[in-house]
């Protein structure tokens, strides 16, 4: 039962009211201290606190407002004065950030108020306290939640004993129990015991002086040891428990599958030969609903197993040491024997982790007499291991229809453990635990969550890493919310490490989580921070104990389903590699097969504290139970990452986890790409960022990337500034840092990203996806108020659990995390995030069998196909209304009703006939699918159909857009890859340019030679109905007007056509060639980039009769220039390399050609008579079709993807006849 007495008074009681009020203030009262302003109080009289209650303990919080001041860290006295005033919970003032942030006063005495609190690594925490009179007779100890990270206890000035880091209980009994005397004036208050004064002196100590970091990348980097969240940064209570037997920690374990409930209660203080029963009972709004009883068992069975196995096999005597009685050792100095575990279970802070030398005897219970056997070395790890109280499991079957689930977290239950002995008479009943019935699991490679399939969107929660405020109950439940709003059903906690001062604490959290129905993913510490050199390492290294304490902060929270840990420590190189996410590859060198041992012994500790919870750790490509990875592949293709998981769809045997997900990353609109002059760091890198919105923009929107924000144009004249003077620059030095908002030209090709591979990645089924960088989708609205805003605080009730803020200053400005819901403004990536992560997903899809498909050029009469998928990942079964119509001038229409289940999806086929007579235009698909929800979701998609033959309309010119072509974009070329090849003084093998006769007057009069050895575009041309003569590399070409280089006929060393006839009239077209072709036989720049859009950039250019700009993108089926995967290798810390103009660059992987429109780019010369007709890429900077004049003679580079496609696409077609056309009818 939870009360507060405060609130318990009836209006009736205004007398015991006013004593009550009287007596805390005489218990504040303290000349000693600062006087606080008017209104703020320090109550700490305990019957006003919060407090849970069994019949056999009570705990109160001591939470409010205590004594504060900096001191020593070696101070030994308490001190008699200068003291201020500071909130517990709460991390000490001082240390700000980005992401950290003040929120609680400090009130400061005089005496030290100018001290630089940031630099503060000690300090002293006072209060009083008075022990309810029904305490008498109980073990008193003194609880604290989250302590960063070491704290003396003294009691009326006496030191007590220590509590570390992560936080714990300390014995009090013989401090503050009957007979110890009180070291305060203050009188006594009825109803309670002696008036004590509690102290604390905390220091904040890292776990080591030089420590291994992985936040920046994922090699490890030496960091020197730090506490950035300092003091009691958890609850703090005053706890009695039976003196005798007692239970310890309680967990709940519910099994959907095996309608099961288990419960595991760790117990102290059992008496070896005592018969004890174990009882639970289940409750919902104080009716009790279910109870079960244990079956009976002994002190001996429960407690003495572990240590009575390590005595015995210590002492070399094996199961028989044991037959004749009862082990009993005697401890080091003291007086008389006790039974095994009874010693074990002796206060933690009189038994250290050392090696210790026992008498082992055995008790005759016939005659009882003693025998001693001899001494023995207990080893240090069982010493440790004995520390531990050991646990009882019993269950029950049951299968309650009341489950905890994400839309039903309503649905808890209540649980009473009680010890009873042999008479049936309680001994202790432990606190009441909150849980709800649910399990979830993994099979295969999906996740389960009691009983259907579910996926997980997931983002990194930071309330307990941003401040106090962030971090009460209230602000952790609005930010899930708003979370869930989006689609967001899973968090993991954005501490990647359990180090003192890496978060605050979590219970209100995830108390939040539970109440909103959101999954969590609970840290646990980070191997690299602990020593694993001893043979005793696991045990005695500090690990365990810090593991445990984390595992039961997560407790019997429902919402807790899993635990990550070795954060950016496990991953390799290929983590990323599409055809190695399966759960099957593991391509790790000896660097990460060092670090996959220490990550799974660790896991082996959190699997044997908590059996019942998934352990991954993060970013470890395939490891443990899932293939979990930072996924940052930069601007590779949108059409390539729909692809991406296709393989692990089909071959995959375990989830796959995208935990830090960018693509693109804001960081990608720089050059940078985390190597710089050999050192390897991402994004606290000093080094030339080099801003490029427009270029990387200008392959997504063409020219109009280059219509400039203000914001570019003030980051791009500091960066000159910076270049100019030889200087390097963190990303957030930019007048307008990298990363923010005010670059609204990146919001579209989130969005474009966003909707297209978060619509693949859930047809795919891919377990869990991450928008990871969500914080940067919403604006704040402009005229926000910004100011600090003081905070109403009800000082008279600080004494209860959860943290307690007084004002709000700066802010960690993200959606989730401050403001109110209506200061946000939604962007383009916003808007396509909700409308593609909520749990009902309708939209239209490519063909059947090719779902990532954008086919959308058609012929008139031509049949083509979509698909309507619908994919439900709510919790319930829906039922879908959908409709489906195509606007030509007499619609075509459909219609079907569906029902799709939880964890499931649904997909109609949609096979349309184009009219024969359609004129060629644009025409609009449009879906609707209404759900029986009440939600309406719908879609459009866009085809372009072109007519048979008919050469149509020229392409209108663009406003805007120059009628002359410059080899040149505008503002500055760059390349998209590391480096340059400018000085590339190799001699190329170009083709010889000749004389030759004038071309004939029309195409019907000009003769065409084709050198074609591999025969894809002879084909092409046949089908196109172009007569062609074949000749050899040799081959006499002075009967032809024009000649045709087929693809990938011109190789690096071989024979090639002799074109000196180029300056005499000849006129040529080479199609695709191979980039080493181009580039160390022409002596082109290439790169192999599958651009799926190109832009017209010579405006009615007659190759481009016909064909809008639309048209040139998205073309169907794949090209075959190039294979589907990447050809590369490896370099250690690099990962995939290729040759770029002899240099060795890194590239990301490739992952198929489908849709590509051209694979093998020419960047623009920047000389010579070469007219750009289309471009597309990085900075617009690249040319798939490229004209060359020399003479009276012409060559045509097209490298757009026309030969050899696994499907014809009507625009590719189209090229060709128009570029045979164009070069028979070309005149100089």
């Amino acid at each position: 039962m939870r009360h507060r007495l405060n609130r318990a008074l009836s209006p009736s009681s205004g007398v015991l009211a006013c004593g009550l009020l009287l007596a805390a203030l005489e218990i504040r009262a303290d000349p000693t201290a600062v006087a606080l302003p008017a209104g703020v109080e320090a109550v700490w009289d305990v019957r006003a606190a919060f407090r849970e209650t069994t019949p056999t303990r009570e705990r109160i919080c001591i939470n409010g407002l205590w004594q504060w001041q900096p001191a020593a860290a070696t101070a030994q006295q308490v001190p008699a004065g200068s003291w201020g005033y500071y909130q517990v919970p709460g991390s000490w003032p001082g240390i700000s950030d980005y992401l950290q942030q003040d929120c609680q006063t400090l009130y400061a005495h005089p005496d030290w108020k100018d001290t630089k609190l940031g630099e503060v690594t000690a300090a002293w925490y006072r209060r009083t306290f008075g022990l309810p009179a029904n305490w008498a007779g109980r073990r008193i100890t003194l609880g604290l939640e989250y302590l960063d990270s070491y704290s003396v206890v003294f009691v009326d000035g006496a030191r007590v004993g220590e509590i570390r880091f992560p936080g714990g209980q300390l014995d009090l009994t013989s401090a503050c129990g009957p007979g110890s005397g009180a070291a305060t004036s203050v009188p006594r208050v009825p109803g309670l015991g002696p008036i004590h004064t509690l102290s604390l002196l905390v220091v904040a100590m890292p776990l080591k002086g030089v420590m291994l970091s992985y936040t920046d990348s994922a090699s490890a980097r030496e960091v020197k040891g730090a506490v950035a969240r300092r003091g009691l940064c958890g609850d703090v209570w005053l706890v009695s428990t039976p003196r005798g037997p007692r239970i310890g920690d309680v967990r709940v374990e519910t099994s959907v599958r095996k309608r099961e409930c288990a419960v595991r209660a760790s117990i102290t203080g059992l008496a070896p030969a005592g018969c004890y029963r174990m009882k639970a009972r289940i409750l919902v709004r104080g009716r009790v609903i279910k109870q079960f009883t244990s079956e009976p068992f002994y002190g001996r069975g429960v407690e003495g197993r572990l240590l009575s196995a390590a005595l015995s096999s210590a002492a070399g005597g094996g199961e028989g040491a044991r037959r004749a009685g009862e082990e009993v050792l005697q401890l080091p100095g003291s007086s008389g024997r006790q039974s095994a575990r009874a010693a074990a279970g002796m206060d933690q802070n009189r038994l250290t982790s050392a090696a210790m030398t026992v008498t082992l005897a055995r008790a005759s219970r016939a005659s009882g007499e003693t025998r001693v056997d001899g001494e023995v070395e207990l080893p240090r790890d069982e010493v440790a291991r004995q520390q531990r109280p050991a646990a009882f499991t019993f269950s029950t079957r049951w299968a309650p229809s009341r489950l905890w689930d994400l839309d039903t977290p309503q649905n808890t239950y209540e649980l009473e453990v009680s010890l009873m002995d042999s008479a049936g008479r309680v001994l202790d009943t432990a606190w009441t635990e909150r849980f709800g019935f649910r399990e979830f699991w993994i099979d295969g490679r999906d996740f389960y969550l009691n009983g259907t399939r579910i996926f997980l969107s997931a983002v990194p929660l930071d309330n307990a890493e941003v401040s106090a405020a962030a971090a009460t109950y209230a602000a952790a439940r609005e930010s899930l919310e708003r979370l869930k709003s989006f689609g967001i059903n899973y968090v993991y906690t954005h501490n990647y490490a359990c180090e003192p001062g890496s978060q605050l604490g979590f219970a209100e959290i995830l108390r939040a989580a539970d109440d909103v129905g959101m999954l969590v993913g609970f840290s646990q510490p980070h191997f690299s921070h602990y020593d694993w050199s001893g043979p005793d390492a696991d045990q005695a290294n500090g690990y365990a104990r810090h593991a445990a304490y984390y595992t039961r902060a997560a407790g019997n929270h429902p919402s807790v389903v899993m635990y990550a840990m070795s954060h950016n420590a496990t991953g390799y190189d290929e983590d990323m590699n599409p055809d190695m996410i399966d759960g099957i590859h593991d391509a790790r060198d000896t660097w990460a097969l060092r670090n996959v041992k220490l990550a799974l012994r660790a896991e082996a500790i959190v699997r044997s504290l908590d059996p019942g919870r998934i352990v991954y750790h993060h970013a470890s490509g395939n490891l443990g139970s899932m293939h979990a990875i930072n996924f940052y592949p930069n601007f590779v293709p949108i059409q390539e990452l729909s692809d991406w998981f296709e393989h692990w769809a089909t071959r995959g045997v375990k989830p796959v986890f995208t935990c830090e997900y960018g693509a693109p990353f804001t960081w990608d609109w720089t050059m940078y790409r985390g190597w710089y002059h050999g050192q390897r760091e991402f994004g606290s890198a000093v080094v030339p960022w080099e801003l490029c919105n427009a270029e990387w923009n200008a392959q997504f929107v063409g020219d109009r990337a280059y219509q400039l924000s203000e914001a570019e144009k003030t980051d791009l004249r500091w960066e000159a500034r910076q270049f100019q003077a030889g200087r390097r620059w963190h990303r957030w030095d930019y007048p307008v840092p990298v990363g923010s908002t005010r670059f609204d030209d990146q919001y579209p090709v989130f969005a474009r990203y966003l909707t297209d591979n978060w619509r693949a990645f859930r047809t795919w089924g891919v377990s869990a996806i991450s928008p990871w960088e969500h914080e940067h989708f919403w604006k704040l609205r402009d005229g926000v108020d910004r100011r600090r805003v003081e905070l109403k605080v009800d000082w008279a009730q600080l004494q209860r659990p959860g943290f307690s803020p007084d004002y709000l200053d700066q802010r960690y400005q993200r959606m989730d995390l401050a403001f109110d819901r209506t200061d946000w403004v939604a962007t383009a990536a916003a808007e396509a995030l909700v409308r593609n992560n909520r749990p009902l997903l309708a939209y239209l899809a490519g063909k059947p069998g090719s779902f990532t498909s954008k086919d959308h050029n058609f012929l008139a009469g031509e049949t083509f196909q979509k698909e309507i998928i619908v994919i439900n990942n709510s919790r319930r079964t829906v039922r879908c209304d959908c409709r489906w119509s195509l606007d030509l001038p007499r619609a075509l229409t459909g219609r079907k009703r569906i029902t799709v289940a939880t964890g499931t999806q649904a997909r109609i086929p949609l096979r349309i006939e184009l009219p024969a007579t359609v004129s060629p235009g644009a025409f609009t698909l449009r879906a609707t699918v209404r759900f029986s929800t009440g939600e309406t979701q719908t879609d459009t998609f866009t085809i372009h159909v072109l007519s048979p033959g008919s050469e149509g309309r020229p392409p209108a010119r663009r406003a805007g857009q120059a009628r002359t072509a410059s080899c040149l974009n505008s503002r500055r070329v760059r390349s998209a890859s590391v480096g340059k090849c400018s000085g590339d003084t190799r001699r190329h093998d170009v083709l010889r340019l000749g004389t030759s006769r004038a071309p004939a007057a029309g195409a019907s009069a000009v003769n065409v030679a084709v050198f074609d050895p591999f025969g894809q575009t002879t084909e092409l041309l046949n089908r196109l109905g172009v007569k062609t003569r074949r000749v050899e590399a040799g081959g006499d070409l002075s009967t032809n007007d024009i000649f045709i280089i087929g693809k990938n006929a011109l190789t690096l060393d071989g024979a090639a056509p002799d074109l000196r006839r180029v300056r005499d009239g000849l006129r040529v077209i080479v199609f695709e060639q191979s980039s080493e072709v181009l580039e160390k036989r022409l002596g082109f720049r290439v790169e192999e980039y599958g651009l799926r859009r190109v832009f017209p950039r010579v405006a009615n250019y007659p190759a481009l009769t016909g064909l809008a700009g639309e048209n040139l993108r998205d073309w169907r089926g794949e090209a075959t220039l190039l294979p589907p995967r990447l050809k590369y290798t490896t370099r250690p810390r690099y990962g995939p390399t290729v040759e770029w103009c002899g240099i060795p660059v890194t590239r990301a992987w490739r992952c198929g050609n489908r849709g590509n429109v051209a694979s093998v780019l020419i960047e623009k010369p920047p000389g010579g008579d070469f007219l750009p007709v289309l471009d597309g890429g990085f900075s617009l900077q690249y040319s798939p079709l490229l004209e060359y004049r020399e003479g009276r003679g012409l060559v045509v580079f097209c490298q757009m993807d026309v030969t050899g496609r696994t499907e014809s696409d009507p625009a590719a077609e189209r090229l060709v006849r128009n570029l045979v056309r164009y070069v028979a009818d070309w005149k100089p």
